[in-house]
């Protein structure tokens, strides 16, 4: 009989934990929703005035993630880094001007990253924002003028010459005080 009793009182504190556990669980807030792409900017000055060695921007679109800010909300303490994707439609003949000098090598085309990301950062060019990517473009891209058109601390120009576009892709783009022309 003692068996039997402790058997019960045990089966039955399994159960009551058991109970507990998937109490606690349900309890627990939902988890985060994945972070939704930073807005899309048309806003042609604030990057004129951070690329002035570009020339007249005749059109911009863009997006700036900050992993410090999540869904609309600061999360700091944490990085504070800022990341920068745009497509910029120059004026006619400026991407000619621009790289006429420099040699030129041939670049993939920008593409959103085949998985959505599920962390705060922005890891690559958003479906969005692809959509005004020229169509047929032949991007071509020069590590001389990465560093003396933009100031960064990692910065990516794409150039398309028949359309006059340009990819940018950075990370903290700074103002452009300090910013080199190529010769």
């Amino acid at each position: 009989m003692r068996r039997r009793g402790f058997l019960l009182l045990g089966g039955s504190a399994a159960a009551l934990l058991a109970g507990a556990g998937y109490a606690q669980r349900a309890a627990r807030p939902a988890r985060a929703p994945a972070p939704q792409p930073p807005p899309l900017s048309t806003d042609v000055e604030p990057l004129a005035a951070r690329l002035p060695k570009l020339g007249r921007i005749v059109s911009a679109h863009w997006q700036e993630r900050s992993p410090a800010v999540a869904n609309g909300r600061i999360t700091v303490p944490g990085p504070t880094d800022s990341f920068l994707h745009a497509v910029l439609q120059l004026s006619p003949g400026a991407v000619g001007a621009l790289t006429a000098a420099v040699p030129l090598v041939p670049a993939a085309a920008p593409a959103p990253p085949p998985v959505p990301s599920d962390t705060a950062g922005f890891v690559g060019l958003s479906a969005e924002l692809a959509a005004f990517l020229p169509a047929g473009a032949h991007w071509t891209r020069s590590p001389l003028l990465d560093s003396t058109l933009v100031r960064a601390d990692a910065a990516g120009l794409l150039f398309d010459l028949s359309s006059d576009t340009v990819f940018l892709d950075a990370e903290n783009l700074a103002a452009p005080d300090a910013v080199d022309v190529h010769p």
